[in-house]
This record gives structure tokens, C-alpha cells and sequence, in this order.
């Protein structure tokens, strides 16, 4: 079964995944512009939206640097990090 992303909103869904499923399906959907999230054994496959989304990103992350600077707030940013734990 083939599925195309039309719309940056509507992203697939599959339940019912082990963490190894999860695994091998990230080393087969490798591509470009495709973001990969896993939780409670439910893949989410998503397309990333464009630049525009980017550029926003940024200054978003920009004005939070400067704000957690001035009130002195020791912090980590991860971005899209994956957290695994055993």
C-alpha cells in the first residue's frame, strides 16, 4: 500500500509498533523533508514544512536564547533530539 503526503497537517499513523519496528521502518524512510516521531508504539511519519517554517523557527529560538539569558535560566536546547531510554 502506497500513501502520499498531501498536506503538512495530516500526518500516517500506525500503531501497535515495537521499538524495533520503529528502528528498522527510520532506516528504510530516510529521505529528505520526512520527520519521524515515535511514542506508546505509534509511528507518525509527517513531512517537514519549508523554509518559511524554518526562518520562524529560528527567530522563535532567537528571542527564548535571549529571554532565558536575561533571567539568567541555565538550560539545554535539544531541537528534534531523539530521547531513548532503556
Amino acid at each position: 500500500m502506497t500513501q502520499t503526503l498531501t498536506k503538512l497537517d495530516e500526518p500516517i499513523l500506525i500503531d501497535g509498533l515495537t521499538w524495533r519496528e520503529f528502528k528498522a521502518a527510520e532506516q528504510l524512510i530516510d529521505r529528505p523533508g520526512v520527520r519521524l516521531s515515535f511514542l506508546d508504539g505509534t509511528l507518525e511519519i509527517r513531512r517537514m514544512p519549508g523554509e518559511q517554517h524554518g526562518t520562524v523557527k529560528e527567530w522563535i529560538g532567537t528571542l527564548l536564547d535571549l529571554y532565558l539569558l536575561q533571567i539568567k535560566t541555565d538550560y539545554t536546547p535539544t531541537g528534534s533530539m531523539t530521547h531513548q531510554y532503556d
